[in-house]
């Protein structure tokens, strides 16, 4: 359809709308020996996008509330653009101009400005494409003005900038900054989490790249953060964070950002990790080699598949994706004290009876239609760790009018009230509606009632049948995730059932929150044919347990 998208002051427009973007980086650089997290997660790379993989990606973006994109590394075929037309997906278009100031100069102005030329030209037509990127981290370099003054000539229409300035630099129309708070996880926990980030007073601000998977941070025996990140491809490392772990940590920042209202919030190749990799190789079967567009002849450990009727399109989400979610969503209401107490390895606070909790909560209005009358409802209750059934202690709504793009803030409290006995989870239940429909609902578990529940080992997937296995193979890594669900940093495990054909990493441990464990089977003496049943008893030091069922058919 038609639009219009411009900056006005230090924020962006659409068809006179304020527009926040919100979103990541779609990039393809999660091939074997890649730099992103553990081995075990995310494998998908420039081999395997196909159109089809393109569409199934970018509709998971556009779910989880992203609403800007942007083609890192040129990472878009032509059918990306084509689909975001369809989508309504609004496209930062992206030069492959990388540290252009490692291998060029101001001679090379011709050159670059032809394919700027070229590029605009051949895309300026596509209305997803809201922006022009005319270089990434080109420090120092002439370059970007002069890939600036090209994208102008041939398209007036739209903002363009260098993306990853430092200062000094060449800006444009945006000023985009990365690692605010330091390369490549230094914002990653930070308690000051509302201080990190400001807006600029003149032209949009833009938080291009904000925190890099390089390896994860790693948790020391107590339970906290150690300062120290795992070596890349590390998956065996029993102190790295998990993946949920990393993503909640990571979503933390959007919600940083958009409290400091800058124009563009983005993190950087972390979306991905709300997906769980499907554990196998896929070799699609290609019935005409001659026809046009990519034609993976494998793909090892992908999160989405467009190949096979084996598995799902895509195979489950990892625990942290609604948190996730929840960050970049339009009309959302976030519990700004939690946002800045939830740290990972950080003890829940303890309250009793008769304590007064008061808390700011702030309401977002990314939407550009359905008003700017939104109505919050929140339930402060209780929560049994045993039964987990929640009984209300306080509640209350109210009515707030937060204009397009913008932001309000509303004081809430409430009082611990006596005859609440033994160990019990603090819940805050919180929910927002505009024009009768809900928006947006998030519980977060905000501290605990008396004292810490008592440990509570628990695997959320505990029967598992992997199918065929193939005779004398050996499959691929299988992960196991394993929760404390009780109280503490700390509880040790032992284990109990893994042999020759269930080979398992790691037979004890000392869980902190929860950890990612993982798993081969090996067939080797086993009969063909035969259904085989294993079971893994998982014990706590203080004698709770959980089992996981691992069964499976030998195959040729």
């Amino acid at each position: 359809g038609f639009r219009q998208f411009y900056t006005n002051g230090n924020f962006f427009e659409l068809n006179g709308i304020r527009a926040n973007l919100r979103g990541d980086a779609f990039e393809f650089s999660w091939h074997e020996g890649y730099r992103h997290g553990p081995s075990t997660c995310v494998v998908l790379s420039t081999k395997e996008l196909t159109a089809g993989v393109q569409k199934q990606l970018l509709d998971a973006y556009k779910k989880l509330n992203m609403n800007a994109l942007r083609p890192h590394k040129a990472s878009g075929l032509d059918e990306t653009y084509e689909y975001c037309d369809e989508i309504g997906l609004m496209v930062m278009d992206e030069v492959p101009f990388w540290q252009t100031q490692q291998r060029t100069d101001e001679r090379a102005k011709v050159n670059f400005q032809d394919w700027v030329l070229r590029w605009v030209r051949e895309r300026r037509n596509h209305p997803s494409i809201i922006m022009w990127i005319i270089g990434n981290e080109c420090w120092g370099s002439p370059i970007p003005e002069f890939a600036y003054q090209a994208a102008k000539e041939a398209d007036s229409t739209r903002p363009v900038f260098h993306q990853g300035i430092r200062e000094g630099d060449f800006e444009g129309d945006v000023q985009c900054v990365h690692y605010t708070g330091g390369y490549p996880m230094g914002a990653f926990n930070r308690p000051d989490l509302y201080d990190i980030y400001i807006h600029h007073p003149d032209k949009p601000k833009s938080e291009g790249e904000s925190l890099f998977p390089d390896g994860w941070p790693l948790k020391a025996a107590d339970g906290r953060l150690t300062g120290q990140r795992a070596e890349r491809a590390d998956y065996k490392n029993p102190d790295m964070v998990s993946q949920g772990e990393l993503l909640r940590g990571t979503a933390r920042l959007i919600r940083a950002m958009r409290y400091a209202e800058l124009a563009d919030s983005r993190l950087y190749a972390n979306w991905m990790y709300t997906f769980e990799v499907i554990e196998e190789n896929i070799r699609p079967v290609w019935p005409d080699l001659t026809a046009p567009g990519l034609k993976p002849v494998v793909l090892h450990r992908p999160i989405c598949n467009t190949f096979t009727d084996k598995y799902p399109v895509f195979q489950g989400f990892s625990d942290g994706r609604e948190y996730l979610q929840n960050s970049y969503a339009p009309v959302a209401v976030f519990d700004k004290k939690w946002d800045e107490e939830n740290l990972l390895g950080g003890a829940p606070k303890v309250y009793s009876s008769g304590n007064i909790l008061k808390r700011t909560l702030v309401v977002y209005n990314d939407e550009f239609f359905g008003g700017d009358t939104i109505t919050v409802t929140w339930i402060a209750q209780s929560a049994d760790p045993e039964t987990e059934k929640n009984k209300k202690i306080a509640s209350g709504s109210f009515v707030i009018y937060v204009p397009y793009g913008e932001k309000g803030t509303q004081e809430i409290g409430f009082k611990i009230p006596s005859g609440i006995r033994g160990a019990q989870w603090l819940e805050l239940v919180l929910q927002s509606e505009k024009g009768g429909e809900v928006k947006f609902a998030e519980t977060n578990r905000i501290g605990v009632i008396n004292n810490f529940p008592k440990p509570k080992l628990f695997i959320a997937q505990n029967d598992v049948d992997l199918g065929v296995i193939p005779k004398d193979f050996r499959t691929q890594w299988k992960k196991i995730k394993l929760v404390n669900k009780g109280g503490g940093l700390s509880e040790k495990w032992t284990v109990t059932g893994a042999d020759e054909n269930v080979i398992l990493l790691r037979q004890s441990g000392h869980l902190r929150g929860e950890e990612e464990l993982y798993y081969q089977i090996d067939t080797n003496g086993l009969k063909r044919g035969k259904k085989y049943s294993k079971e893994l008893l998982f014990t706590g030091a203080h004698k709770s347990s959980c089992v996981l069922s691992i069964s499976f058919k030998v195959g040729s």
